[in-house]
């Protein structure tokens, strides 16, 4: 399945979720930048921003923001009773799915996975690390790590994007 930068559906719970997040943590500096929610295990992982960057959220980040969300999970009947919130930072490898997240890797390094079923010989399931420059509605402009070219990547192509570290 392709990337789809700006539609990333979200279950009931993860939307609910969301919106909530959305209103209380701005006023603490943090934000919301991933979420999932594991209904197996009734688990939801929030992945969260400080000051609108995805570095230097730290162990005491995620707890703050834990005791900011724990009133409204034990009061909101639409949250099941088993539930489990997991709060995070994004990680070095953080995955990348939307526009939204993709704003925080502009000049960083990507790795970017294309898809088996494309047709273009030289891309298909291969990965490409280079430098995220700029995006739109529908491609990515990168620059590639190992010899400078600048290339437009189509959405379409690519199964899947992550942050990378450069060593």
């Amino acid at each position: 399945m392709a990337t789809k930068f700006n539609e990333v559906t979200l279950n009931t719970i993860e939307e609910k979720f969301s919106n909530v997040c959305n209103s209380l943590l701005p006023d603490s500096n943090y934000g919301v930048y991933d979420l999932r929610y594991l209904s197996g295990s009734s688990t939801l992982r929030l992945f969260i921003t400080k000051n609108n960057d995805v570095r230097g959220v730290d162990i005491n980040d995620c707890v703050n923001v834990d005791r900011i969300l724990s009133p409204l999970i034990e009061t909101e009947d639409w949250i099941p009773s088993n539930f489990v919130l997991e709060v995070s930072s994004p990680g070095i490898y953080r995955d990348i799915r939307t526009s939204h997240q993709l704003k925080y890797s502009v000049n960083e390094l990507i790795k970017i996975k294309f898809n088996s079923s494309i047709d273009e010989k030289a891309l298909k399931n291969k990965h490409l690390v280079a430098t995220l420059k700029e995006f739109s509605d529908s491609e990515m402009h990168v620059v590639r790590d190992d010899n400078n070219e600048k290339m437009n990547i189509k959405y379409e192509l690519v199964k899947s994007v992550n942050a990378e570290l450069k060593i």
